[in-house]
């Protein structure tokens, strides 16, 4: 197996995954391979290994110890898991709606697990209940901005610069996703079935607001090979900025807390600052660079956005 022909395309993919997380996941992806799991239940199964590495954490003594580490290595095992699953599913050809949004999911569970995890241990080390709170809902809020626009800049970009036949794997359209639903229903599989209109909830209200009205999203997207070449032309560099804002970064930056931890008690609070404040600093100036882009780009395609918040 080559293990870089299961990564995500280059232009789109995580530096930390491309460079680390999925050259290690692809170990994993090798002993995988001839078992009879799927990748739907790697996905379960980085999900569990993401909350007991929370329940690692919560416990850990409050004198300095080795557990939060071992809870840092405990996450990263569920960061790999959640890299070989959709790394076995482009080995086997299987990738599909249901494991795009179970993957999803399982991300919010192991993400949820951390913060609470690291919030419990705070709060019996004597570090005040609002404190943690504001703090950590403002960081994971940020987060949650940062890995959906990230995700959401990603689909639409690889949709925008990959020939046609590919444009519904990369950003398939709310109905393409309901008749999805509507076939898994037929054929039986109601949990596959639900978890895809689940999907397409999700889809419908990541693509509203702002984001309406764009090239590909409410506006018909790049028709030829001169404008998909235009397009990467233009958004590349935004492209490779929100990579900085995905959710490999964001969860290794949890591990290094773990290991810094025993040394420094606010690590992990210090996470979340650079959550808030450089993070946040760099998707603000990615969005308005990525509004400008926009109404350019709609001038040279000769299309109008219905939005006029983003018409040229």
């Amino acid at each position: 197996m080559n293990a870089r022909s299961t990564f995500k395309p280059r232009d789109v993919e995580e530096p930390i995954d491309f460079w680390l997380n999925r050259p290690l996941a692809s170990v994993l992806v090798k002993v995988l391979a001839p078992l009879p799991i799927t990748p739907n239940q790697v996905t379960v199964l980085s999900g569990l290994v993401g909350v007991a590495a929370g329940v690692v954490i919560a416990t850990a003594p409050l004198e300095p110890s080795f557990q939060i580490p071992i809870g840092g290595l405990v996450l990263y095992v569920s960061i790999l898991l959640d890299c070989a699953d959709g790394q076995l599913a482009r080995l086997r050809g299987v990738s599909s709606l249901v494991g795009r949004f179970l993957d999803g999911c399982v991300d919010v569970v192991s993400i949820a697990a951390t913060f609470v995890g690291f919030a419990i241990w705070l709060y019996r080390g004597g570090v005040g209940f609002w404190p943690i709170n504001i703090i950590g809902w403002a960081a994971g809020y940020a987060m949650k901005i940062h890995v959906h626009g990230y995700d959401h800049a990603k689909n639409l970009y690889l949709a925008n610069t990959r020939p046609e036949s590919e444009r519904a794997k990369a950003m398939p359209t709310v109905d393409e996703i309901l008749q999805e639903s509507a076939r898994l229903r037929a054929e039986g599989d109601r949990f596959g079935a639900t978890v895809v209109a689940g999907f397409a909830r999700f889809s419908n209200s990541q693509r509203q607001g702002w984001q309406r009205g764009r090239i590909g999203l409410g506006i018909e997207g790049a028709r030829d090979d001169r404008e998909r070449a235009l397009y990467a032309t233009r958004f590349g560099t935004t492209m490779r900025l929100w990579t900085w804002d995905g959710l490999g970064l964001h969860l290794f930056m949890f591990v290094i807390a773990c290991f810094v931890t025993p040394f420094y008690r606010l690590a992990s609070p210090v996470v979340c600052i650079i959550y808030l404040v450089p993070m946040n600093l760099l998707t603000a100036y990615i969005v308005l660079r990525e509004r400008q882009i926009e109404r350019e780009l709609q001038a040279d395609f000769g299309r109008r956005a219905p939005d006029p918040a983003l018409a040229p």
